[in-house]
């Protein structure tokens, strides 16, 4: 059985990063399910999308797992076209001068500026709903991750990006059907506040014992499925 990973820098990075959700999988459902991974740091889901697509077509996992927003939703305080400009900005001192600037103004920018983000939810909402499509044409059954919640520290430093969450994640929550299915936050973290699982109040990665959560929570799911589907193929 074969199982497609899917993610940004929140599947790669823990306090111990080889104790992220992804190893953790592999170890645990070694000899049942091998997988293959489209996990890219610092990308959007438009960013992903033609290689998913691509890893769809070429692998034909049964089950895949989608880990995205987080890089797509965050309030920024620059487009993308204006972050790539500075980063090819010379002089050096001119570019970290204007970078620490920024740095050091970024909500006030934010909130000057307005809402910025790498995938305005029309492009985002788009772009999913046609990596899910592909999935189950090829009966692939999904996993949508929630993108989870900040930490007010971290809020402060980028307004408003608790609230994008939201609306992010109910465009992914509207996805669920027989073949999709959106995890709830609480699901796999119960009660606990972004400074309990985030590595730090601003740092929005998780925790190893966070992915353990969300580790021990898919892993259930998918002997669930791979169980109905060994019963379907023995009739």
């Amino acid at each position: 059985m074969d199982l497609l990973i899917v993610g940004n820098s929140v599947s790669l990075k823990s306090d111990v990063d080889s104790l992220t959700y992804p190893n953790l999988l592999i170890e645990r459902l070694a000899g049942a399910v091998n997988v293959f991974q489209v996990i890219r740091a610092g990308s959007t889901v438009c960013d992903l999308e033609a290689d998913v697509i691509l890893a769809l077509e070429k692998f034909s996992p049964k089950l895949m797992i989608l880990q995205i927003g987080h890089v797509d939703c965050a309030p920024r305080p620059l487009k993308k076209r204006e972050r790539n400009k500075l980063s090819a900005l010379r002089p050096n001192w001119l570019k970290n001068q204007i970078i620490r600037f920024i740095h050091n103004y970024r909500p006030h920018l934010i909130r000057v500026r307005g809402l910025i983000q790498f995938a305005p939810l029309n492009l985002f909402k788009e772009s999913v709903n046609l990596i899910v499509k592909k999935a189950a044409l090829q009966n692939c059954f999904t996993f949508i991750l929630p993108i989870t919640h900040v930490s007010a520290l971290q809020e402060k430093r980028e307004p408003w990006y608790n609230q994008e969450i939201e609306r992010y994640n109910s465009i992914l929550r509207t996805l669920s059907s027989d073949c999709i299915k959106f995890i709830e936050q609480e699901d796999l973290l119960g009660q606990l506040t972004p400074d309990e699982y985030c590595l730090t109040p601003e740092d929005l990665h998780l925790k190893s014992f966070a992915h353990e959560r969300i580790t021990h929570y898919l892993e259930i799911e998918i002997r669930k499925r791979l169980n109905g589907l060994d019963a379907v193929s023995q009739h």
